[in-house]
């Protein structure tokens, strides 16, 4: 059976180049660049940071600061629902790598499959000195209607730990409830979700509320995470 479609999508997707995002002659892409070449050092050995991810991350957004804060001596590890999604009813189904790998993506661009290290029904923010959630619009999509990914970030927010989100990630905050009154910013595209959970909206590379700090885009990279840094040398 057809359903008309003459161009095959694979050809026309929309996609981030990392690449052309590090090789770009700007600001912001040299201070992307700057971070890359640090030497690594002890600053965070002792922090253990829980990063939370589903399908459809960004990668950019996991893969620069994997890199990063393991190069700070950090602990990291990748979280991720124990599942991908599966209903029947609608055609939808996820392969068997699902069970240990989600996929990450460069904006619409399907990019490669990454192993995590633990699944949300089993971690325990308790064991973590800091959470981390990406965006890209699909993962976040994912995990704030994921019961077991909020109750993970409340029980974080609870304790004082630190929270950081950048770009469509904040949308997680949202549904866990911790942002209601706090200063936040993330992608653009999601300023009126936040101001209307009760969120005062800046427009800067980089929030900082007490435990939370949140960036909107990858370029904000350099600074957000220098402000988890500073934050978990306290």
């Amino acid at each position: 059976m057809t359903l008309g479609f003459s161009v095959s999508a694979a050809a026309l997707v929309p996609t981030i180049s990392t690449l052309a995002l590090l090789e770009f002659d700007g600001a912001e892409n040299a201070s992307l660049r700057s971070m890359l070449s640090r030497e690594s050092s002890d600053t965070l050995r002792g922090r253990k940071i829980a990063v939370l991810v589903a399908d459809g991350v960004e990668e950019i957004e996991v893969s620069f600061p994997l890199h990063v804060l393991r190069a700070l001596g950090a602990g990291v590890e990748l979280i991720a629902p124990r599942e991908g999604p599966t209903l029947a009813k609608l055609g939808l189904s996820s392969p068997p790598q699902r069970n240990s790998h989600i996929l990450t993506v460069r904006f619409m661009e399907n990019s490669g499959w990454l192993r995590f290290d633990r699944t949300i029904e089993d971690a325990k923010a308790a064991d973590y000195d800091a959470v981390y959630v990406p965006g890209g619009a699909w993962s976040p999509d994912t995990l704030r209607i994921n019961l077991h990914t909020l109750e993970f970030l409340r029980t974080a927010q609870a304790a004082g730990k630190l929270i950081a989100s950048i770009c469509h990630g904040p949308q997680v905050l949202i549904n866990a409830g911790i942002l209601k009154s706090k200063r936040a910013t993330g992608y653009w595209a999601i300023h009126a979700d936040l101001s209307n959970a009760g969120v005062q909206v800046q427009d800067v590379p980089v929030v900082v509320d007490g435990n939370l700090i949140t960036s909107r885009y990858p370029l904000d990279l350099p600074e957000f995470i220098d402000a988890i840094e500073k934050h978990l040398r306290r």
